[in-house]
């Protein structure tokens, strides 16, 4: 078996629209992650509270 190394480009599809204003520069204010590093065009994502595995909804009240 011949194992290659993870593409760190991979898109695995998931957009949000709070994902993509922040990525188009219209939310200037967010500079920092929930975890506290430095957020980027590159390293911008979202996070649920409580994970879809447990019941959480993709709603705004539930992201970070």
């Amino acid at each position: 078996m011949n194992i290659q190394p993870i593409n760190s480009q991979i898109n695995f599809g998931y957009k949000h629209k709070l994902k993509t204003l922040y990525k188009a520069g219209k939310l200037p204010s967010v500079e920092f992650g929930f975890y506290g590093g430095e957020l980027t065009k590159d390293t911008v994502s979202l996070e649920h509270l409580k994970p879809h595995s447990k019941g959480g909804k993709t709603i705004l009240e539930n992201l970070v």
